[in-house]
């Protein structure tokens, strides 16, 4: 009664979503002086803890991610991502000096989405969540840091 009709409805849902993200992200607790590698294991495992919040409800709509307007959400994320990496590798560049932070940001959140939605959308994973969230964050970390950055 409150929506007019089934789509508007999931609209709505997907906007709690990534508003309830975004801001979650934005308060993750990171202190200043984590690693890459501690920054992006604290990101996989609040996205993972994030998914089995609110009674299910963001479990299931990963579960029909193809049939809704997801790129809200993606787009959340990926700003968040793209903002933190940028603070980040400015501020250790010359530790990493990551060329083409975007497009690495764009395939790492697209990778994540993607490897994220899979995981969650199969009855019976043949690979628990601490194997993802490990491959998540080894991946994340050496792509970003990779040696190819010279």
């Amino acid at each position: 009664q409150y929506f007019d009709g089934k789509e508007a409805l999931l609209d709505a849902l997907v906007e709690k979503l990534a508003r309830d993200v975004g801001q979650a992200l934005v308060r993750l607790p990171i202190p200043d002086n984590a690693t890459l590698h501690e920054r992006v294991s604290l990101a996989i495992r609040f996205g993972f803890s994030v998914m089995h919040s609110e009674n299910g409800l963001y479990l299931e709509l990963m579960r029909n991610w193809h049939r809704l307007p997801a790129d809200r959400v993606v787009d959340v994320l990926q700003q968040y991502f793209y903002d933190s990496a940028q603070l980040y590798f400015l501020k250790h560049y010359r530790e990493y000096p990551v060329r083409e932070l975007q497009a690495r940001v764009f395939i790492v959140i697209n990778s994540t989405a993607f490897t994220l939605v899979r995981f969650f959308s199969q009855d019976n994973p043949l690979l628990g969540e601490e194997a993802i969230q490990a491959g998540l964050i080894e991946m994340i970390t050496g792509f970003m840091i990779g040696s190819d950055q010279t």
